[in-house]
């Protein structure tokens, strides 16, 4: 595992959304191995990093980058995220989750030297399938506009893997936690409310999820990319494979926090069609990647993170990602 990353070193690597939270964490992993990294987003870029300002609905602006800077690899990490099921959203969700990738298709399909698009999905495509570990081939029965549109692009992708052998995958992940994540995900916003001993208005809580850290899922889809044992259009799960009620996370991280925090369960009501029993199939990737993920490292990872937000907000007055 340890020479995994040889294998983008001096390569250019171009990422859409560079400035999120994945992004920015791709970015401190590939940085090491002197890999050229070309950020797009729509705020100022690292400056470590070749970065552009770009709209990526604009067909010409993106043509004109990827013409010059010419990637060998493309992380299209960009996408409207928001498990809301405001209908309202789906047209936009379409443009940045289907059109951009039909844009990126249609740039890089004539590039000599190009590699591979990796195309960061969402398990959330799979819907509600009432507690049967969810493989790539399921039937995606989605229930909410992002979901929908993600499962549009990861479709049309899939169609020219298949059909023409264009290089690209993409990959479903678990639900991510890490460093400098928005406050408004379940992890962050727990935590912070925690270590600053505010209350929390919870559902219920019943839900299970399959958490896996930012660093445990970055390892494995560079590795699965390295590995080189990836075919076109496939969709590759990448989670823990272990699924824990969301009530159980907060009871632990309260109690190992010592937080004075009143919780405040059944305060808010389930979404509709919520998804109870969640759970990810990750025997393709394990076919691949040779990995173990315990439940006992899930929660060490989650209370790490918890002590080093408190120590931050101790020290600082700040709370997660200020």
């Amino acid at each position: 595992m340890e020479n995994y990353l040889d294998y983008f070193k001096n390569k250019t690597v171009l990422i859409t959304g560079s400035n999120g939270f994945m992004g920015r964490h791709l970015i401190k992993r590939l940085l090491p191995v002197q890999t050229r990294i070309i950020g797009l987003d729509l705020r100022p870029a690292d400056e470590e990093i070749t970065g552009y300002c770009c709209n990526l609905r604009d067909f010409t602006q993106l043509k004109e980058i990827i013409d010059y800077e010419n990637p060998e690899l493309v992380f299209h990490l960009a996408s409207i995220v928001t498990a809301a099921r405001d209908y309202s959203l789906y047209l936009d969700m379409l443009e940045l989750n289907v059109k951009v990738l039909y844009d990126l298709y249609t740039i890089l399909q004539a590039k000599t030297g190009f590699k591979l698009l990796v195309n960061i999905g969402s398990t959330e495509e799979y819907g509600d399938h009432h507690g049967l570990p969810c493989r790539e081939d399921f039937f995606e029965k989605t229930s909410s506009p992002y979901a929908a549109s993600k499962t549009a692009g990861t479709h049309f992708l899939y169609l020219v893997g298949k059909n023409e052998g264009f290089p690209v995958i993409t990959i479903r992940p678990g639900v991510i936690f890490g460093h400098d994540q928005p406050d408004q995900k379940f992890i962050p916003y727990i935590i912070k409310q925690l270590v600053t001993n505010q209350q929390l208005n919870l559902t219920g809580s019943e839900q299970t999820r399959d958490f896996i850290s930012i660093n445990q899922f970055l390892d494995l889809m560079l590795l699965l990319i390295s590995s080189g044992n990836h075919q076109p259009g496939e969709i590759y799960n990448i989670a823990s494979g272990i699924s824990i009620r969301l009530k159980e996370i907060v009871l632990f991280l309260n109690k190992h926090l010592n937080s004075h925090s009143a919780l405040n369960f059944t305060a808010l009501p389930y979404r509709t069609n919520e998804i109870m029993d969640f759970r990810v199939s990750i025997e393709k990737i394990k076919s691949i990647v040779d990995f173990t993920i315990t439940k006992n490292d899930i929660m060490k990872e989650l209370l790490f993170l918890a002590t080093e937000t408190k120590k931050h907000w101790d020290n600082y007055g700040k709370g997660v990602g200020d």
